[in-house]
């Protein structure tokens, strides 16, 4: 039979089948629009603003997760419109769409406009190539140079000590407020200088504030491993930080024979170890609760301890009767606020002392920075016998972390009698006074 015969009843035989298909398909149809209303997308989000019910939406904010711009809150509050929901508004009030500096942080809350504020350490710390440090005045970077355990070192020779020279980098450095803590630069040091010739020869500088070597690395030859510890002016923007000595002396009353080459390594910056820093207006366990935490006695080791008088724990300095030491020193850290916060420092604290007699005994106590800088290093005569509050007043070293020194003496008394010395909560206070 040709097809043409055929094809009649081929087209009975389907049609019934054809239009069952087209039905269920207009069935199916109708069961989507019916579950979207009919003007549903692929996310289950409608156009009128509300969500498929079958859809997930986490956070609970009429957004399914798929199209979730802030899955911590509502995408649906952006009172700054600038297409950022508030719950995740890096710069609440402000435009979080401009970064200029291209960082991730808004233009109007950038610590640091122009510069990286994530990076929060100095780059190239090893000084393996001439980059990212800026040096002058004689500093220079020798890449090949045998550093602190590998290759690389700073520069500073004594020619350039008499020019002030330095060695610096700039940091992002976040407001303290933001802070973890205290931060603190740590690095390799080698003074590389003879005996005597070094005492005060190395700080780091910041914000016109400076942080001092400690003494115990002075005249050590050899890398010594040093954290030196950042005061309040160091944060909050793009800081300068700089390597070089405490001299600077210019022309031909510097003489280099005197201040010999030193050398830096492995210079990094961030949030110092518990227990090594003070926070800005503190001294560093200046109650000795934490025992002798922070405190360095020195050679005067033996003669050191931290012990219960009463309800607290103080400082003891103690000369035996077989003693014949006639002198001890403990040196702690003290963080200096800026002078726009404190602009009259002074050191307050507790002292007692026993066992002396007519004047023999002699305290004295300050802090020290540097030239230019100190206090007025209150001293009188130990044979007081109860607990009485003193203040010395403190020059220079605002916005950094100096040294505070208490030294304990005896005269014409040295293995004859048994002397003591109590001191307890040291602590930083504004005294108009000491502005007079």
């Amino acid at each position: 039979m040709r097809l043409g015969h055929l094809l009649p009843f081929l087209i009975a035989l389907c049609l019934p089948t054809l239009i069952a298909c087209d039905a269920d398909d207009e069935s199916t149809d109708k069961t989507r629009n019916a579950n979207d209303g009919g003007t549903g997308d692929r996310d289950g989000n409608m156009e009128d603003g509300s969500v498929d019910a079958g859809c997930l939406d986490d956070d609970g904010d009429g957004v399914c997760n798929d199209a979730d711009i802030c899955s911590e809150g509502d995408d649906t509050k952006d009172e700054d419109s600038d297409t950022v929901p508030d719950a995740c508004d890096a710069c609440p009030g402000k435009d979080d769409r401009q970064d200029d500096d291209k960082d991730g942080v808004p233009d109007d809350c950038d610590v640091c406009p122009d510069f990286d504020d994530k990076r929060r350490d100095f780059a190239n710390p090893n000084f393996l190539t001439n980059s990212d440090w800026v040096t002058g005045s004689g500093t220079s970077i020798d890449k090949d140079a045998t550093g602190h355990d590998d290759k690389g070192e700073g520069l500073i020779p004594g020619t350039a000590v008499c020019m002030g020279g330095e060695i610096k980098q700039d940091i992002c450095m976040p407001p303290y407020s933001e802070a973890t803590g205290p931060y603190a630069v740590t690095l390799g040091v080698d003074l590389r200088c003879a005996s005597g010739e070094c005492s005060n020869a190395f700080r780091v500088g910041y914000q016109g504030a400076r942080t001092f070597s400690p003494s115990e690395y002075y005249n050590v030859s050899g890398y010594q491993d040093e954290t030196l510890c950042i005061g309040e002016a160091g944060y909050g923007g793009a800081m300068e930080f700089s390597f070089g000595s405490t001299k600077i002396i210019s022309g031909a009353s510097c003489n280099p024979l005197y201040e010999l080459d030193f050398a830096i390594d492995n210079a990094h910056i961030g949030p110092a170890k518990v227990n090594t820093c003070p926070a800005p207006g503190e001294v560093l366990n200046g109650d000795f609760e934490d025992g002798t935490i922070g405190w360095d006695a020195g050679d005067s080791d033996g003669l050191f301890e931290v012990i219960t008088d009463g309800a607290s724990k103080v400082a003891h300095l103690r000369f035996d009767q077989t003693d014949e030491s006639c002198y001890a020193s403990i040196r702690g850290k003290v963080s200096l606020r800026e002078s726009k916060n404190v602009p009259f420092p002074a050191l307050q604290f507790r002292w007692k002392g026993t066992g002396l007699t007519n004047g023999q005994g002699f305290l004295q106590i300050g802090v020290h920075y540097g030239p230019g800088g100190g206090s007025d290093n209150f001293s009188a005569t130990a044979d007081n016998g109860s607990y009485k509050t003193e203040k010395v007043c403190l020059y220079g070293g605002q916005g950094a972390v100096v040294p505070v020194e208490i030294n304990f003496s005896r005269y014409q008394m040295c293995g004859v009698a048994t002397s003591d010395l109590w001191m307890d909560d040291l602590t930083v206070v504004n005294d108009p006074s000491c502005g007079a």
